[in-house]
């Protein structure tokens, strides 16, 4: 230590390293150790000064990568795992200049990481876990969703896109046949993401009655039970539910806090289904939801979203838009329906990327859902 420090320095500096929990020692240019403190003195016995440093780690010449010959041929600072006596270092090497500018030593510090790499292991362990369990949720949570294509009513077509911002979503849709002459059909959105968004979801799936031919009286009835659960005031669901009456070529429907509203296109021209309500939530006792009726013509084209879709974001902070949106129906609506949604899906990537190869993740699940009309 006298060889490049002050002797009046000396015994100041060696308190300061003796009082560390850390193994402190320097080495010269041949591999001897020439200074360790209390802590690897301890550890090690007196006579660990003048044993070559290799040999502290049970090895009879030196590493094949040593660290400390690296820091002092290119003068800076290297680090490393080293496992002694069955436990791990983190061993930091860096070189100790005289005033010629030349190498003379190196100070290496080893700090024991055993329970923090344990620690890792174990969280590593969890973390495969639980992306294990996630990715089982997910196949549910897509198994749950319906098959693209016909329903038996043979007047009705649709296809889909959903696509979770994370593992699980919290977006939710479906289509279904009531009976012979009516089909429901919702898109939802429960307020968060992930694991809690879809745990909402399983409660909706559970209490949807789906043998109510009134809207509102369905939404009203998933209410009251979502207010007898007592769910914190954070979690709520938009919905905007509808049922098509095949037969007289009509659609009813209400909504439940959904800002996202869907649009009917016939013949070119663009119509927004208008209907406003509170989300199913425990915001207030009690509520009542309004029922509005629309006409449709076979080749009509309905195009239910969740926010996610206009919501989207460049790296600009721009976002996708109603505008951009309804502009982009209005010039492929009379393309079939698969390539419509392929299309569209295209076009929402495509601004959040500005034309580059990579991507930008979602901020938001992304769910469309797209019906025509047959005659």
């Amino acid at each position: 230590m006298e060889r490049f420090v002050d002797k009046k320095d000396v015994k100041f500096i060696e308190s300061i390293l003796d009082g560390m929990q850390d193994w402190v020692r320097v080495i010269d240019r041949d591999d001897n150790i020439i200074y360790a403190n209390r802590a690897m003195k301890e550890e090690f016995g007196e006579k660990t000064i003048g044993k070559k440093c290799f040999e502290l780690l049970g090895q009879s010449k030196p590493c094949s990568n040593c660290i400390s010959k690296r820091a002092a041929k290119i003068h800076h600072t290297f680090q490393r795992e080293e496992k002694i006596n069955g436990r791990i270092y983190s061993v930091r090497s860096s070189p100790i200049v005289n005033k010629d500018g030349k190498v003379e030593a190196c100070v290496e510090v080893l700090r024991d990481i055993t329970q923090e790499k344990l620690m890792e292991e174990k969280l590593r362990q969890q973390y495969n876990e639980m992306k294990h369990d996630l990715q089982i949720a997910r196949m549910m949570q897509y198994n749950l969703l319906p098959g693209a294509g016909k329903l038996s009513n043979n007047r009705v077509e649709f296809t889909y896109t959903y696509i979770p911002c994370e593992a699980i979503g919290g977006d939710f849709f479906d289509i279904y046949e009531i009976d012979d002459s009516h089909v429901g059909v919702y898109v939802a959105d429960v307020s968060g993401h992930g694991v809690p968004a879809s745990m909402l979801t399983i409660f909706f799936r559970q209490a949807m009655n789906k043998s109510l031919l009134s809207p509102s009286k369905a939404l009203k009835e998933l209410f009251l039970k979502f207010n007898h659960v007592k769910f914190n005031e954070e979690f709520y669901i938009t919905m905007f539910y509808a049922i098509i009456d095949t037969e007289h070529m009509e659609i009813t429907y209400a909504n439940a806090g959904h800002h996202a509203l869907p649009m009917l296109i016939t013949d070119g021209q663009l119509e927004i289904l208008n209907a406003v309500g509170i989300p199913i939530s425990n915001w207030t006792d009690n509520v009542e939801y309004e029922e509005s009726k629309q006409k449709l013509n076979p080749g009509d084209r309905m195009i239910f979203y969740t926010d996610g879709v206009i919501e989207a974001a460049n790296e600009k902070g721009e976002r996708y838009g109603d505008v951009r949106f309804k502009e982009f129906i209005l010039k492929h609506w009379a393309k079939h329906i698969e390539i419509f949604n392929t299309k569209m899906v295209e076009d929402i990537y495509h601004f959040k990327s500005q034309g580059k190869a990579q991507i930008s993740e979602l901020l938001d699940d992304l769910t469309i859902l797209i019906i025509d009309m047959k005659n």
